[in-house]
């Protein structure tokens, strides 16, 4: 008989930090989803600065090319 009612109290235990930790994680969700975008948005910042630097590259390159031809 102990027994059964160790379980039930450590079963209302497990439940009861289930629930406080369900609470904290659907508390921080906002928080990480934020985070995840700001990521997401240097990420992208990132992709297209070095985008515009290898343009810029290229038509250097392509200028130094033409003027080499001319000469």
């Amino acid at each position: 008989m102990p027994l059964i009612f160790l379980f039930i109290v450590l079963l209302i235990l497990a439940a009861a930090f289930g629930f406080i930790s369900f609470g904290v994680t659907a508390a921080l969700v906002p928080i990480l989803i934020v985070i995840f975008v700001i990521g997401l948005l240097f990420s992208l910042i990132h992709l297209i600065w070095h985008g515009i630097g290898l343009i810029i590259l290229f038509i250097i390159a392509l200028a130094i090319y033409d003027w080499l031809k001319k000469r």
